[in-house]
């Protein structure tokens, strides 16, 4: 997948697990891959997993 920042003046910021990573300034673009590695989410009885993303990165 690419992403284009076709903004005329607006720096777009790159987000990677929720950090900050980079910005793509005017007509630059940025390639996303999936990597070779997997992982497994964990999982809490009380919470489900966007209850506690919400509650992580919405603040």
């Amino acid at each position: 997948m690419i992403v284009w920042n076709r903004s005329a003046d607006v720096v777009a910021g790159v987000l990677v697990d929720g950090h900050r990573v980079s910005t793509l300034g005017k007509a630059e673009r940025a390639v996303i891959r999936l990597g070779e590695g997997r992982s497994l989410l964990a999982t809490l009885p009380e919470a489900t997993f966007v209850r506690r993303y919400r509650q992580s990165f919405a603040s």
